[in-house]
């Protein structure tokens, strides 16, 4: 059966097919929004503006005026929608400022600064610090013609990760240990290898994973190459271990009980936490939960995470 041939005309334009398409899409992803997504809580009416850390050149900041500091705002700078509302960022990094309750400064030192305008009607802004390694915190304020500073609120401190790989290497992992033993089996080791042998092995893994390109070769022992040898055949001796790692980061409520994998986590004083966590391949579940100072409230949050490698052995 023969095809007609289909030419676009002015009316179904590929442009006007590909808006159409758009519309279409935009309109049905905002249905599902509307019937999946539960409603955003309310604002909790207090004067409050808080830091995050998005990544090592990125910071996230997010506020509430509560409606007696915005009506004394009003009446004393006018409209609110014309209001000359900033974030002054300010860098700490070389410098001995302490916080004081909860994390927030009381008496900052800091090194530099930079002012940031917001919308009146924003309550959240990214900010480009570009500064990995640094301390920053922000203060939510109004900046008049006349040059007048206005404070507002003052935030909590976050330091920036470093844009490199971390030299730390006496952290405690969270490993299951069976993805140690596929681990041991990918490097050549049998899986039911002795307990102190794994043991062995896995301190030689910590010790050469960030200790820079000449403590790898220190895997290569003559106990770790024997083993090496007896396991693969004799014309193969050429062999390669790689492992990957997940960071994992966030914060919560200053006070907060912080459980990752079940297992309890040590807040910041300003509600931050870091972690990193073994990634072998498979499908790996990271369930989060934070619990409210006084158990009022709790948050559960499931990363899900899909790691393969590919490769000749």
């Amino acid at each position: 059966k023969a095809r007609r041939k289909y030419i676009p005309t002015e009316d179904a334009s590929s442009e006007t097919l590909i808006k159409k398409g758009l519309d279409e899409f935009s309109l049905l992803r905002q249905s599902r929004l509307r019937q999946e997504d539960p409603p955003l809580p309310g604002p909790y009416n207090e004067t409050k503006v808080v830091l995050l850390v998005r990544d090592p050149y990125w910071l996230y900041a997010y506020w509430e005026i509560e409606n007696t500091v915005r009506e004394d705002l009003i009446r004393e700078y006018g409209s609110w929608e014309q209001l000359p509302l900033m974030l002054r960022v300010y860098d700490l990094s070389g410098t001995d400022s302490d916080t004081g309750a909860a994390g927030v400064y009381s008496a900052p030192c800091p090194v530099s600064s930079f002012d940031v305008p917001v919308s009146p009607a924003s309550a959240s802004w990214y900010i480009y610090a570009g500064e990995p390694g640094h301390c920053f915190y922000v203060e939510l304020g109004i900046v008049t013609g006349s040059g007048r500073y206005h404070l507002i609120a003052r935030s909590n401190r976050i330091t920036t990760p470093a844009d490199s790989v971390s030299d730390i290497v006496d952290d405690e992992w969270m490993v299951v240990d069976e993805h140690f033993q596929r681990l041991y089996r990918l490097a050549g080791l049998p899986g039911g290898a002795s307990e102190a042998l794994l043991e062995g092995y896995q301190k030689r893994l910590e010790r050469a994973s960030f200790a820079g390109s000449g403590a790898i070769s220190s895997i290569s022992s003559p106990m770790f190459h024997k083993q090496q040898q007896e396991e693969q055949t004799a014309e193969r001796r050429f062999w390669l271990v790689l492992n990957t790692e997940l960071i994992v980061y966030g914060a919560t409520q200053p006070g907060a009980r912080l459980r990752i994998q079940g297992q309890t986590i040590t807040l910041q004083e300003d509600g931050t936490f870091a972690l990193r966590v073994a990634l072998p391949d498979g499908v790996h579940e990271l369930p989060v939960t934070a619990v409210a100072p006084g158990g009022t409230d709790s948050i559960n949050i499931t990363p899900i995470i899909t790691k393969q490698t590919t490769g000749r052995r």
